[in-house]
């Protein structure tokens, strides 16, 4: 596999939140408007991209300095599969959350989604981000891109929970009952 074959990967990953993100600013949708926000909104999405900004420094350094075939055979093939899995999520929780934004808040608005993927997990795109830096992990190995799993992993448990407090202001038992139905990050365990 190509050494740059990783960052093909996650430019593909990332591609669907780049388009929404301009589709949202196209159809007016993004107009800054917020309802509801988390406290420290803007402080945990900070942590959620320094611990990112971490999975890619160890995968620089993985692709830059690396042995001849550490990024070949069957770990790139697995790691590879869960980013895989991890774009899926993201394209299909995108394409049915109409109310997505990047920080912990709601906008006028705002609908609950209990649709497509909100039936499996209360927050897919977080499931999604760590499908990729787990990914990551399995296909270039180093302690940068373990630690990444850990600090996103835990940062994106940080940022449901404030989401999941600012929800249950603004839908009460609907979302009490959604959340009794579903689990957090991973189908019938958590």
């Amino acid at each position: 596999m190509p050494p740059w074959s990783p960052y093909v990967a996650h430019a593909i990953f990332w591609f669907p939140y780049i388009v929404r993100g301009q589709v949202d600013r196209f159809r007016g949708r993004d107009d800054g408007a917020t309802v509801h926000a988390a406290p420290k909104a803007k402080w945990l999405v900070a942590q959620h991209s320094i611990a990112t900004f971490g999975m890619y420094l160890g995968l620089g350094n993985a692709v830059f300095s690396r042995p001849t075939g550490v990024l070949d055979g069957p770990l790139a093939i697995v790691g590879a599969a869960f980013i895989a899995m991890g774009f899926a999520l993201s394209l299909w929780t995108l394409w049915v959350f109409r109310s997505w934004r990047l920080r912990a808040e709601l906008g006028p608005g705002h609908e609950l989604c209990t649709d497509g993927p909100f039936g499996l997990v209360r927050h897919p795109i977080y499931t999604a981000m760590v499908l990729l830096a787990l990914g990551t992990a399995i296909w270039a190995p180093n302690a940068f891109t373990i630690g990444a799993i850990l600090g996103i992993a835990w940062v994106g448990d940080q940022r449901a929970r404030a989401e999941e407090a600012i929800l249950m202001d603004a839908f009460g038992q609907s979302y009490r009952d959604f959340m009794g139905r579903t689990k957090r990050f991973l189908p019938g365990v958590y």
